[in-house]
C-alpha cells in the first residue's frame, strides 16, 4: 500500500512537471509567434517602401523616356528639314548648271549638241 501511494505521488509529480513543461513550451511558442508577427509586419513595411521606391523610379524612367521621345521627334524633324533643304539645293544647282551651260553657249556662240 505504501509503495502504491508512493508510486501515485511520483505519478502526480510527473504530471505536475509535464503540465509546467507544457506551459513553458506554450509561453515560448507564444513569444516566438509574436516575434514572427513583428518580423512579418516589418517585412510588410519594407516591402511597402520598396514599392514606393519602385513607383518613383518608374515615374522618373517614364519622364526620361518621354524627354528622349521628344528629343527624337525634334531630331527627326531637323533631319527632314535638312533633307528637304538638300533636295532644294540639288534642284537649284541643276538649274544653275543649265544656266551656266546656256551662258557658255551664248559666249562661245555654239549650241550644245
Amino acid at each position: 500500500a505504501r509503495l502504491d501511494t508512493r508510486i501515485d505521488r511520483v505519478g502526480d509529480r510527473v504530471d505536475q512537471i509535464n503540465v509546467q513543461i507544457n506551459e513553458r513550451i506554450d509561453q515560448g511558442n507564444a513569444q516566438v509567434n509574436e516575434r514572427i508577427d513583428q518580423i512579418n509586419e516589418r517585412i510588410d513595411q519594407i516591402n511597402g517602401r520598396i514599392d514606393q521606391g519602385n513607383d518613383q523610379i518608374n515615374g522618373r524612367i517614364d519622364q526620361v523616356n518621354e524627354r528622349i521621345d521628344q528629343g527624337n521627334a525634334q531630331i527627326n524633324e531637323r533631319i527632314d528639314r535638312i533633307e528637304r533643304g538638300q533636295t532644294d539645293l540639288r534642284e537649284r544647282m541643276a538649274k544653275l548648271e543649265g544656266l551656266l551651260e546656256g551662258l557658255r553657249e551664248a559666249i562661245t556662240g555654239r549650241r550644245a549638241a
